[in-house]
């Protein structure tokens, strides 16, 4: 039979049971005058709310010596002694003896409380917070599961037990079982609810935002948003807008509508926090989290008023952060205003060099070349980025993760100052090869091409600069076309990439990906570097074995010379399209010396426009006469190379992904009188392992 239990706070509970009891237990034995135990006990108590921690170790190590004296080491007094002296020594920082002392009031409590056994269930509850301030996390949650499973048999769900299991859920986090974590505090959440409500909104959400974190963690994105926004109602409703607990709420909020991709509603409660700083004085994290976010999410204007707000409400003696003025130069440059981009920015550089070195050297030059570039001085971008790429090869290797947004400008600045020139084709080179050490989640999103950052622009360019340098230089364009290839399969398996970042963090997969991310944020050094990787590369050899459906996420994969000369093999040719933003390209290639080169198409703009018109009337299909528009868009410009091809192989792009262009093709070289098979693929790859396969699925013929 469950014990009654009301809803009184745990301090409440600790100072009936372990403080109060004492005096009232020791004077109904002795039926004297007032313990001179408790009394130390009194005065040790006020020490400790007096943040006189020391001094108040002293008094409860005196009050345990007269209990010992008195009653012996194994009596219930003794025991709250323990217990409050490991409350004073972990306060003053001593973890591990503060743990000993609560592990001994449980132990002596397991043997002298059988009459009351919640003594021993919050003991043990205060022996697990004790263990979790002095760091051990696994103790911790082993002594707080006990905890869940005896409160609740013996008092139901009540407040006690939701408390238990909100520990519960931080401690399983903490010890990387996400899926314990959400368990717990789920409860709590439930137990909180139906307890608190809106007497208590801020505890009732508490658990809330542990569960959407978790749920985050987990890829469970939808359900996290679901609770974040089950959160802030209940905040709303009670009129917390602003506080530091609704903030964190909104800003999960934020995180859960980016993974979904859902970026207005993102940007919108991104907007609220920054109007909540007229309830309550923005602060700088805040302030940097909400401008960094709205760049993220193309949102320069919100991320400008973010700033006004944090420079009304801060004092106007006191020196702004360098961050405050990076970012507001590349909201500058994003908002079209170059001039004042640049203007800032040399100013900083001034302020960099006056200063010395500091964290955002690197930060602000890259800014500075951008904003040149911006401005049309290609020549000084390129100095500029140049002389900061020389420095950060020094000191972080030739192909760290850390020089791509480098060598993204660099691509860009080059190829606007000097065209095809042999250091844009190092600089192309040294871009993949930094790409290729990436992890896949982020490589994912720099290949998303969603158009939102100014990243997915720079990487447009270099895709333009391949196709340009292949142009302009043909014995280019088989590497140039075989760089892009890889590009393209990174770009196809993004969706498993971004899969991969949202699964639990666990297992060795999980591990390795993990082992990615800290090498780009910064852990390995130039000297470290090839240490590192050859560490990364047994842990995937021994975790993802050569075949394993993963592996290739790791890897920039793609074909190679050989690969693309079987494909050729006889009286073939290949069609490769490049999709950039303003123009359609197309790499030839064949069996001959001079049968590779490549071809503009046209605008993107215009096929995109055919594209839309077939997509709208219905059934692709249906209109022969749009089709015939589109086929003679793409295919009339190559039909001359294409002419006595007995095997033609189309690799698509951007777009064009989603069209038969197998059928456009054969009915242009129908109307030439040729028999040639025509087979399409996402890419290079795919036609290629298909090739090697016994059929021939998605060929056409024209007859």
């Amino acid at each position: 039979m469950r014990a009654s239990f009301d809803s009184r706070s745990l301090a409440s509970l600790l100072i009936t049971l372990f403080a109060n009891a004492s005096n009232a237990t020791s004077q109904a034995a002795t039926n004297e005058l007032p313990d001179p135990a408790f009394q130390a006990s009194e005065v040790a108590a006020e020490l400790l709310r007096q943040g006189r921690f020391e001094q108040a170790v002293a008094g409860y190590q005196q009050v345990l010596e007269e209990r010992r004296a008195e009653h012996g080491n194994q009596h219930e007094l003794v025991a709250r002694a323990h217990h409050n002296l490991s409350f004073a020594l972990s306060q003053s920082g001593r973890g591990e003896a503060a743990v000993e002392a609560a592990a001994t009031a449980l132990s002596i409590l397991q043997k002298v409380a059988s009459e009351d056994p919640s003594m021993v269930i919050i003991a043990r509850r205060h022996l697990a917070e004790i263990a979790e301030r002095a760091g051990q996390f696994e103790f911790a949650w082993r002594e707080i599961e006990t905890v869940c499973a005896e409160a609740e048999e013996r008092f139901g769900k009540t407040p006690l037990v939701g408390e238990a299991h909100e520990i519960a859920g931080r401690l399983a986090h903490r010890c990387q079982d996400r899926g314990t974590a959400q368990h717990h505090y789920q409860w709590a959440a439930a137990i909180y609810e139906k307890f608190y409500g809106m007497n208590n909104p801020t505890r009732t959400v508490r658990p809330m935002v542990g569960l959407a974190v978790v749920l985050g963690e987990r890829g469970q994105w939808v359900k996290a948003r679901q609770v974040t926004d089950h959160a802030r109602a209940w905040l709303n409703a009670a009129q917390l807008q602003g506080t530091p607990q609704w903030v964190d709420v909104l800003k999960l909020g934020v995180r859960c509508l980016d993974q979904l991709d859902e970026h207005e509603p993102a940007i919108a409660l991104l907007g609220e926090l920054v109007s909540s700083a007229n309830k309550a004085p923005i602060s700088q994290s805040l302030a940097r989290d909400v401008v960094f976010q709205s760049l993220q999410l193309g949102a320069p204007q919100l991320a400008r008023n973010a700033l006004e707000t944090l420079r009304s409400a801060g004092p106007r003696d006191e020196p702004l952060p360098p961050w405050i003025a990076m970012a507001d130069a590349e909201i500058d440059r994003l908002q079209g205003r170059p001039q004042e981009a640049l203007h800032k920015s040399s100013l900083l550089l001034e302020s960099t060099h006056s200063n010395g070195v500091h964290e955002n050297c690197d930060a602000v030059h890259l800014l500075h070349g951008r904003a040149l570039l911006a401005c049309g001085d290609a020549e000084d971008a390129t100095r500029e980025l140049v002389a900061l790429l020389r420095r950060q090869r020094e000191m972080w290797g030739e192909d760290h993760p850390f020089l791509v947004e480098t060598f993204l400008s660099l691509v860009s600045a080059e190829f606007q100052a000097h065209g095809t020139s042999v250091e844009l084709i190092d600089a192309l080179a040294m871009l993949e090869s930094s790409m290729a050490s990436m992890s896949p989640p982020k490589r994912a999103r720099l290949l998303r091409g969603d158009q939102r950052s100014p990243t997915d622009r720079w990487f447009d360019a270099v895709k333009v600069a391949h196709c340009q340098l292949a142009e302009n230089r043909a014995n280019h364009a088989r590497p140039a076309l075989l760089t892009l290839e890889r590009l393209r399969q990174a770009e196809l398996r993004i969706a498993d990439a971004l899969f991969l970042e949202a699964r639990p963090q666990e297992g060795s997969l999980g591990e390795l990906l993990e082992q990615f991310q800290r090498d780009e944020a910064g852990h390995s050094r130039k000297e470290d570097r090839s240490q590192q990787k050859q560490r990364i590369a047994s842990r995937l050899d021994a975790w993802l074995p050569t075949g394993a459906p993963q592996r290739s996420l790791f890897e920039m994969a793609g074909v190679d010379e050989a690969d693309l000369e079987t494909l050729l093999q006889g009286n073939a040719r290949l069609v490769s399209f490049c999709w950039t933003d303003q123009q359609l390209w197309a790499f030839l290639a064949g069996n001959r010396e001079d049968s590779d080169r490549v071809a503009r198409i046209g605008s993107s703009s215009t096929i995109a426009a055919l594209i839309d018109e077939i997509r709208t009337q219905g059934k692709v299909g249906s209109e022969p006469s749009s089709l015939a528009a589109l086929g003679n868009a793409l295919f009339a410009p190559l039909l001359d190379d294409l002419h006595g091809a007995e095997r033609i192989h189309l690799a698509a792009d951007g777009p064009l992904n989603t069209l038969p262009l197998d059928r456009l093709l054969a009915e242009q070289l129908l109307d030439q009188g040729a028999r040639t098979v025509v087979s399409q693929a996402e890419g290079i790859v795919q036609l290629t392992q298909s090739r090697n396969s016994s059929h021939s699925a998605g060929s056409t013929t024209a007859p």
